[in-house]
C-alpha cells in the first residue's frame, strides 16, 4: 500500500522472507479535478452571417466531445472538428432572427481519470439576417406649407443615414436632417415654385447594427401649392320663370368660375 504521499507504506517480502528491494519506480498522477469548458465565438454581437462559428475549450484533454452532446437554441450544428480533443471548433446556422444559445451540458465526456466535465456557460449570439426597411411620410400630400416637414422610419435603428442620401425631386431645398431616434429622422423640403415634389431613399446608404444595408423606401410624392385661386366669374340664377327671382322653396344656383379647384364648403351666401 501507499501512504498519501505516494510512498510504500506496507513492506513487500518473498516467499521466504527476504524483503523486496526497489529496484525501479513507477508514478501515477492523482487528478480528481473535473475539466471545465468554455464557449466563445468571434462573430459581432448581433451578427448577419449565416454560419455563426463558435469554439468550445476544455481545461485538458479529454476522450471525445459528441458533436450531438452540443445543446443549441434556435439553431442547428455546421461544421465540428477538433484536432487535439481539447479544442472543439463548430458552427450554427441560425432558424430565424434571434438569440443563438449555445452550451454544454455537464457530465457529456470525461478526461483521462474518468473525471466527468463541468457545465459550460451559454454562449448567446443575436442573429438579424433581415434588412432595415424604411417608410416616408409627410402630415398632408398637397399642402401651400413652406417648408414641408417629412419623416423618414425605420424598422430598427441604423447609423451612416445623411440627408445627401435623401433623393428629391422638384424645385427646391431639402435641409435640417434631424435624428430623432436612431430609427426615425425628420427634414424640411423648401418649395421654390408649385409643382410636384417627389422624396425617396434608395437602398443600401446605411446599416443596422448587424451591418446588414436598408432597403429602398416607397416613393412619397407631394404636391406643393402656394399659388391663391383665382374667381373668374360668379353668377347667380333661379329655377323662377324670371331667374333675376325666387320665391319660397324656389332654387338658386350659384356658378363659380376658378383657375382651379376650389372648396366652398362653410361659405356664406
Amino acid at each position: 500500500t501507499l501512504d498519501p504521499n505516494g510512498t510504500l507504506a506496507t513492506p513487500i517480502f518473498d516467499r521466504v522472507g527476504n524483503a523486496f528491494v526497489v529496484g525501479a519506480t513507477e508514478t501515477w498522477v492523482n487528478d480528481l479535478t473535473p475539466p471545465t469548458v468554455a464557449i466563445t465565438s468571434t462573430a459581432s454581437n448581433p451578427t448577419n452571417v449565416s454560419a455563426i462559428p463558435f469554439k468550445a475549450v476544455f481545461s485538458e484533454h479529454i476522450n471525445g466531445l459528441l458533436s450531438t452532446e452540443i445543446t443549441i437554441v434556435n439553431g442547428t450544428l455546421g461544421t465540428f472538428s477538433t484536432a487535439d480533443d481539447i479544442t472543439y471548433d463548430f458552427t450554427v446556422t441560425p432558424t430565424i432572427d434571434g438569440d443563438v444559445i449555445v452550451s454544454i451540458p455537464g457530465t457529456t465526456c470525461k478526461d483521462d481519470a474518468g473525471n466527468d466535465n463541468t457545465a459550460s456557460s451559454t454562449s448567446t449570439i443575436k442573429s438579424d439576417r433581415t434588412r432595415p426597411s424604411v417608410t416616408i411620410t409627410t402630415p398632408i400630400s398637397t399642402t401651400n406649407a413652406s417648408p414641408i416637414p417629412v419623416t423618414i422610419q425605420f424598422s430598427e435603428d441604423v447609423t451612416g443615414f445623411t440627408l445627401g442620401d435623401i433623393n428629391v425631386s422638384g424645385i427646391g431645398t431639402a435641409s435640417a436632417l434631424t435624428a430623432v431616434s436612431g430609427n426615425q429622422y425628420t427634414f424640411n423640403f423648401t418649395p421654390t415654385t408649385d409643382g410636384t415634389i417627389t422624396v425617396n431613399v434608395p437602398d443600401d446608404v446605411c446599416t443596422d447594427a448587424a451591418t446588414n444595408n436598408n432597403t429602398a423606401a416607397i416613393q412619397l410624392t407631394i404636391k406643393s401649392d402656394r399659388t391663391l385661386p383665382q374667381l373668374y366669374s360668379v353668377s347667380i340664377a333661379s329655377n323662377n320663370t324670371h331667374p333675376d327671382y325666387v320665391g319660397i322653396g324656389g332654387i338658386v344656383t350659384l356658378t363659380i368660375t376658378a383657375s382651379e379647384d376650389i372648396d366652398i364648403t362653410g361659405v356664406l351666401i
